[in-house]
């Protein structure tokens, strides 16, 4: 058995499709065994694999008749967390950039708090336990029902990656109407 290809590279919270490639028809391939186990079943020639730090994953398989063949491939983790935290945002009702929101890639297994401040330290928004990307959990501009006046302010994020990491993030970010 053998992997096609050079080793792989791939982004933290991504899968990868590994398959084994054998030079034998597939009624005589008798078992097949990956490591890491969590690869999956014991007569799979593919395996969808997602791991959360560089590693190596191997296959061996035997055929029928007993003989058997085995390989290993390296798969590189890109620990680049992408998350996006505008540093602007308009909320007068356009449609556009309404809600200062954060962004992120899959890797972001959970936004676990963020925050919003007046210069003076003042909270002024609050949400925690929620994905990025939702305009639900962005801020829209307002204070107690009110419409904040242009101004800078400041932000703290604590965001949760799908390796367990949790990275804070903080700024500034400019409220324009």
């Amino acid at each position: 058995a053998n992997f096609p290809g050079e080793d792989n590279v791939i982004q933290i919270g991504d899968s990868i499709l590994v398959q084994a490639l054998v030079n034998i028809p597939a009624e005589q391939v008798g078992k097949v065994f990956w490591q890491p186990d969590s690869l999956g079943c014991d007569t799979c020639l593919t395996a969808i694999f997602t791991p959360q730090l560089s590693t190596y994953f191997s296959v061996l398989v035997t055929d029928i008749n007993g003989c058997s063949a085995e390989d290993r491939e390296l798969v590189v983790v890109n620990k680049q967390y992408n998350v996006y935290i505008p540093n602007v945002f308009s909320p007068n009702g356009d449609g556009a950039n309404d809600r200062f929101m954060i962004f992120a890639g899959k890797e972001v297994k959970e936004v676990q708090s963020f925050k919003v401040f007046t210069r003076w330290g003042e909270p002024v928004f609050e949400d925690a336990g929620f994905q990025p990307n939702n305009p639900a959990h962005g801020w829209d501009g307002t204070f107690r029902g009110q419409p904040m006046n242009n101004a800078v302010f400041a932000y703290f994020a604590e965001i949760e990656m799908v390796d367990g990491q949790v990275v804070v993030f903080k700024g500034d970010v400019v409220l324009m109407r």
